[in-house]
């Protein structure tokens, strides 16, 4: 039987004629079938969202970004769960991201479903810049998730009750910088926008003193 013939180019053809004919053994090739599986393994497993994440939290790393805001990205991205962060970046929808953002919402974790939502919408919008995804389903739900309110609270004068509130910041296993900024907060007196803002430049330890600078009061 006479092989088909192509007008095209092909590498490792066989010339017959004006036309080439392409070689059967292309696609039988069993070592060119592995190599190709465990290239698409490959890029299976860096299209995941744990796997984009990690090296967006990775890069911001590289750019010089405080360690507790990375520790903060990371803390956020395990709250996202296993099986979620398994899941490949092209493949979730805004369903499913609002489906897991809705677990914490129920919990009454407002604000760290809002800050979730946030986080993930970093990852793809990274994903979208790196060309593995088209779109960021967590732009999509802005407004379908419930807004924490903010709620004031007198100051505290009772010594009784002043030392409860110690006792609960002591005892607080939250996001690590929140933690550390409310042990800060009875010991220098200044308000979470001064202790947010904070650089290590205004610290002199030698005589255990923070000039706070006067731009950053408001």
């Amino acid at each position: 039987m006479k092989k088909p013939c192509f007008p095209l180019v092909f590498r490792r053809s066989l010339v017959v004629g004006d036309c080439l004919c392409l070689p059967a053994i292309a696609h039988d090739d069993p070592n060119a079938a592995k190599r190709q599986a465990r290239f698409e393994a490959s890029v299976r497993a860096s299209n995941r969202f744990t796997a984009v994440a990690e090296e967006l939290i990775e890069n911001k790393g590289r750019e010089g970004i405080a360690q507790a805001t990375l520790e903060k990205q990371r803390w956020l991205l395990k709250l996202l769960g296993t099986d979620f962060g398994r899941r490949p970046v092209t493949d979730i929808t805004p369903q499913e991201l609002l489906h897991e953002l809705r677990k914490h919402e129920r919990r009454g974790r407002l604000e760290a479903t809002k800050q979730l939502r946030s986080f993930a919408s970093r990852v793809f919008r990274y994903a979208v810049a790196t060309a593995r995804a088209e779109r960021d389903p967590a732009q999509l739900l802005l407004g379908a998730l419930t807004t924490p309110r903010v709620k004031h609270f007198a100051a505290i004068t009772d010594p009784v009750e002043f030392g409860a509130l110690l006792r609960a910041v002591e005892d607080y296993q939250g996001d690590p910088s929140v933690m550390y900024a409310l042990k800060l907060t009875p010991h220098v007196f200044q308000r979470p926008g001064e202790i947010r803002q904070m650089e290590w430049r205004e610290i002199d330890f030698d005589k255990a003193v923070w000039m706070v600078v006067s731009v950053n009061v408001v």
